[in-house]
């Protein structure tokens, strides 16, 4: 999908601009959910690949983000192409099916790890958990409706990368926008999410630095006791 030029310089300040979304959740007229909370982490377990600030949210079963061999719809689009979480999480925040919905405040470099805290109405509630592959033309990580955890404890979770089948992967630079590649976006691809195959260096990324194997991040879902303070996961 084509940008104008000035996206590119905006990219980074359109970063710190979701971080007042950061761990407060999205505004809506519903009420928050009660109930549940969980303490949600998220790795990076690339070898090269940073994350956008990444979309977490919890919903009824049945409700999904996006369906593989599916056009993406335009909210996630920009997540995966853009790498601005606010279309998609103000998107999910108007849907009934959807509970609670936050945004991370910071790009995920390989090895690090975020934490927040997430609502969730039922036991039987669903995860979701969402952020673009920056080195790449529409790459992103998802976990899309995964379950919590019915007791206290933690459950963990590996998250692969797909490709949301609206940019062509040309793997140029001039193509990707962000922190890396400073690029306007790319040619339009016009497909369907599927399993994303990688860099295979047929532009300027460097499948040495920028590839990946899945799954591509690790996700660790904490269920709170009533009154429980700590949002520190147990191994």
């Amino acid at each position: 999908m084509k940008w104008n030029c000035a996206f590119a310089s905006l990219f980074l300040a359109s970063l710190v601009a979701t971080a007042s979304l950061a761990q407060e959740g999205v505004e809506t007229d519903a009420e928050p959910p009660r109930g549940i909370v969980y303490v949600v982490e998220i790795t990076n377990i690339t070898q090269g690949q940073s994350f956008s600030p990444m979309v977490v949210a919890s919903h009824r079963p049945g409700a999904k983000v996006f369906e593989l061999a599916e056009p993406a719809r335009p909210a996630l689009v920009a997540l995966a192409e853009n790498g601005n979480p606010l279309p998609l999480a103000t998107a999910l925040s108007g849907l009934p099916e959807f509970e609670d919905v936050r945004v991370t405040d910071e790009i995920l470099k390989p090895g690090e790890s975020v934490r927040l805290r997430l609502r969730a109405r039922t036991p039987l509630s669903r995860l979701s958990v969402l952020g673009m592959m920056l080195s790449s033309n529409d790459a992103f990580v998802a976990l899309n409706g995964a379950t919590g955890r019915r007791r206290r404890g933690l459950v963990t979770h590996f998250a692969p990368a797909f490709d949301a089948g609206s940019e062509l992967n040309d793997e140029q630079c001039q193509s990707i926008p962000g922190p890396f590649c400073g690029g306007n976006g790319g040619m339009d691809e016009n497909g369907v999410v599927h399993i994303h195959s990688g860099i295979h260096g047929v532009g300027d990324l460097l499948p040495s630095r920028w590839d990946w194997n899945n799954p591509v991040a690790r996700i660790r879902v904490h269920r709170l006791a009533p009154g429980d303070a700590t949002e520190e996961p147990t191994p």
